[in-house]
């Protein structure tokens, strides 16, 4: 876990994480996959730490498992479009209970937005972690030299 120079807790949980995965459609780039979960299921599943990406992306055959519709089948009235490595994509919104796993400490549990789209699928499409709504209320660090990812949920203030 990490401190502050004050003490107090900055992290609780490390995990190590992936720098590729078998067949990974990104070779040869810097890449941090952590494990998580996703609330209703039993199988862990990786996920691609993204600053970048503004949503988190989860694979297509995965939210169809877990009974999402596709935009043109969907009660949702508002569609949105999403610049990806894959290109540009169309879906909805919507929010999962995601619990991120450790090693050490304890596993954190966020309600996640997604961006839920029935072109996010294929080996070009990871489930990724994205920013808003997902990486930007936790607190993390990353130790590069022992593939190490440190995590925990984000303390406000409320001057923030």
């Amino acid at each position: 876990m990490l401190f502050e120079a004050n003490h107090s807790g900055f992290t609780t949980s490390v995990v190590r994480y992936l720098d590729n995965i078998p067949k990974d459609p990104r070779p040869n780039q810097a890449c941090i996959y952590v494990p998580f979960r996703i609330e209703g299921m039993e199988q862990d599943l990786l996920g691609l730490v993204d600053t970048g990406s503004p949503w988190c992306l989860i694979r297509w055959p995965l939210l169809q498992q877990m009974g999402f519709l596709p935009l043109s089948a969907s009660d949702q009235d508002t569609e949105a479009p999403l610049n990806t490595s894959i290109g540009q994509i169309r879906g909805y919104f919507s929010t999962l209970g995601m619990e991120l796993l450790c090693d050490e400490g304890v596993s954190v549990e966020i309600d996640a937005t997604v961006f839920v789209s029935e072109s996010w699928q294929g080996k070009k499409a990871p489930n990724m972690l994205g920013y808003i709504g997902c990486l930007s209320r936790l607190r993390f660090a990353v130790d590069p030299t022992r593939n190490l990812f440190h995590f925990g949920l984000a303390e406000t203030d409320g001057t923030t």
